[in-house]
């Protein structure tokens, strides 16, 4: 048998991970090529950084672009860190499957990188 979370200790789960990018001040996140090689792009996010929980789900309030991305490569990992600049989470980004999709994982150094939405999800198992 699976574990199952209800709606409101997906809710709070999902609230304190997302607080966390608070701590600090404004968090950010980092955009990497594979495996952390090279950092091509830095976005900071709003504080706070989401709204509130619905159904294991908060929304990201705005992320500011990179107006310059730092180096040329292809996007394959992120990271969030908080405003104190520690590690939270991190994942995989692609054009599509990704835990991050854009529309190109192709960056230019010089290149502005945006994020138009973004949501975090605790799933219910």
């Amino acid at each position: 048998m699976a574990i199952t979370l209800s709606t409101s200790a997906r809710d709070v789960s999902v609230e304190a991970i997302s607080d966390l990018v608070d701590v600090g001040g404004a968090g950010t996140l980092e955009i990497y090529t594979d495996s952390f090689g090279t950092l091509i792009a830095e976005l900071t996010f709003s504080d706070p950084a989401f709204g509130g929980a619905s159904s294991g789900v908060v929304t990201a309030n705005s992320i500011t672009q990179d107006t310059s991305a730092n180096s040329t490569g292809t996007m394959g990992a992120f990271q969030f860190l908080n405003g104190e600049g520690s590690p939270l989470l991190s994942g995989s980004v692609s054009a599509s499957g990704g835990d991050i999709n854009f529309n190109t994982t192709s960056v230019i150094e010089g290149d502005t990188i945006r994020v138009s939405s973004m949501t975090l999800t605790v799933p219910a198992t």
